[in-house]
């Protein structure tokens, strides 16, 4: 998966720090069908580079979402994260994960996973689980605020320069007057398994 240099990345100061108007363009795969509920994992080596993120996702069309992201610069952790019904209320529900035995997430490939079920949510790193949301926990004002609608997988490498708060979230922004033409993060591997009791799964 590549991230293409932008011809003129037109750096900017904010009030917060520095953001390029121009991002870089990135590649994004998505699935033709939907899951509800079961285990995603993708074996991959992703881009060191600050400002540069590396994600698997899970998304609904109503908002519901389920997050692994790798970011640049940080290269010992994984970022996990997740969203219900198009509450996009930053830096709340994330985690960030050291990588087992040393790892760093631009010199190794490593298995990413979601494990996704009715009453929880489990992210682990090679087989080594980081991080459990139980559904129990997240009720707010009569309502589980946890993921529960049929999500279609995706995948990609994206440019995380283009607002102050982000840029400074994801390491960045990107220098491309130091970068190559592209950044890239390699995928080895995709699989997902569904849920046999809430998916209709064709052999």
């Amino acid at each position: 998966m590549n991230l293409l240099k932008p011809e003129d990345q037109q750096r900017t100061k904010g009030d917060d720090g520095y953001y390029n108007k121009v991002l870089g363009e990135g590649f994004s795969c998505n699935s033709t069908y939907k899951m509800l509920y079961g285990s995603v994992s993708m074996i991959m080596k992703a881009s060191g580079v600050g400002g540069c993120v590396t994600a698997l996702v899970t998304m609904s069309e109503n908002g519901d979402e389920i997050d692994w992201e790798m970011v640049g610069k940080d290269t010992k952790h994984g970022q996990s994260n997740y969203f219900y019904d198009r509450m996009l209320i930053y830096g709340v529900n994330g985690g960030v994960h050291e990588l087992p035995n040393d790892g760093k997430i631009d010199t190794d490939y490593h298995n990413y996973t979601i494990d996704w079920s009715p009453d929880s949510i489990k992210w682990y790193i090679d087989n080594v689980c980081v991080r459990t949301l139980e559904r129990a926990d997240t009720y707010v004002n009569g309502t589980y605020r946890f993921p529960c609608h049929p999500s279609y997988v995706q995948l990609g490498i994206w440019d995380g320069s283009g607002a102050t708060g982000t840029a400074q979230w994801s390491n960045g922004p990107i220098d491309w007057t130091k970068q190559p033409d592209k950044l890239t993060s390699t995928v080895k591997e995709v699989s997902i398994t569904c849920n046999s009791d809430y998916n209709q799964v064709i052999n």
